[in-house]
């Protein structure tokens, strides 16, 4: 995702507008797992999850869905109606 994202020039210049992206938060995993010494989802599960208590969170590290789960929605659709999206390939 990062290679397709990078072939695109950038749309403003840093601190000129917002537009919400994904690729900041890939990059933010890979620095977590570069600091961390280990994947994602473990560093998470280490320093988040069992600390804070939180015996029914997990983190998919495939296409499972535990149940239940919230939904998400969006409106960035071709219809441009609101539509469930959960369960959307995010790639």
């Amino acid at each position: 995702m990062l290679d397709f994202a990078f072939k695109h020039p950038v749309q403003f210049q840093p601190g000129e507008e917002f537009e919400y992206c994904n690729t900041n938060l890939i990059l933010l995993g890979l620095v977590v797992e570069k600091t961390g010494g280990m994947p994602l989802h473990d560093f998470i599960e280490r320093n988040v999850v069992k600390p804070a208590g939180l015996r029914h969170t997990v983190f998919p590290t495939g296409a499972e869905f535990p149940s239940p789960h919230a939904h998400g929605y969006t409106k960035q659709t071709a219809s441009g109606k609101i539509e469930d999206s959960t369960d959307w390939n995010r790639s």
